[in-house]
């Protein structure tokens, strides 16, 4: 039993001593999320969705989706681990919310990237965590589990989007 102990003490040193990469960085994940704007909706933070759909807006504000960014603990993480741009493409996945945008990278594990100040950052954003846009807005169209072409934002039905698989499997399911 000690022995078990003094391997679960070392393995624990050594993760604190060499931080621990638990991504392989595919394509689709390489670059956060390029949308810039919702179509026919002033800004893409949370608030503004939260005009209309309130209860749902609620439910997000207490989630840990919108402290994703502000979290102590990932922020601890973050900075022991030095701040590694990969995993701000889940904790704040639009272009908008990261300072920095990447424009390639240096080496073939895209660990190393290419990094450009970003004009359209917006540290209020950034604050907001995985906001609604992350899930909702796909090429400059909204979607959803309901099509609604009259509404005050057009929304496309997508089937995807019901069975949940490609709007989490992005940071749900790493490789």
């Amino acid at each position: 039993m000690w022995l078990l102990g003094l391997i679960l003490l070392l393995y624990l040193g050594w993760r604190m001593v060499r931080p621990m990469n638990i991504f392989t960085i595919t394509d689709e994940f390489a670059f956060p999320i390029a949308e810039t704007r919702i179509p026919a909706m002033p800004a893409l933070n949370a608030a503004t969705c939260g005009a209309c759909h309130q209860k749902i807006y609620r439910e997000w504000q207490s989630s840990i989706h919108a402290q994703a960014w502000q979290d102590p603990l990932f922020q601890a993480y973050n900075r022991h681990d030095g701040y590694q741009q990969i995993c701000l493409n889940c904790h704040t996945p639009l272009q908008n919310q990261q300072r920095n945008l990447v424009k390639g990278h240096r080496d073939r594990a895209r660990k190393k990237p290419i990094l450009v100040k970003n004009p359209d950052f917006s540290p209020t954003l950034r604050r907001e965590g995985v906001t609604c846009a992350a899930y909702h807005v796909r090429n400059g169209k909204i979607h959803g589990p309901f099509g609604n072409l009259n509404a005050p934002h057009p929304s496309v039905q997508d089937s995807a989007f019901i069975r949940q698989g490609e709007v989490c499997k992005r940071c749900h399911l790493v490789d």
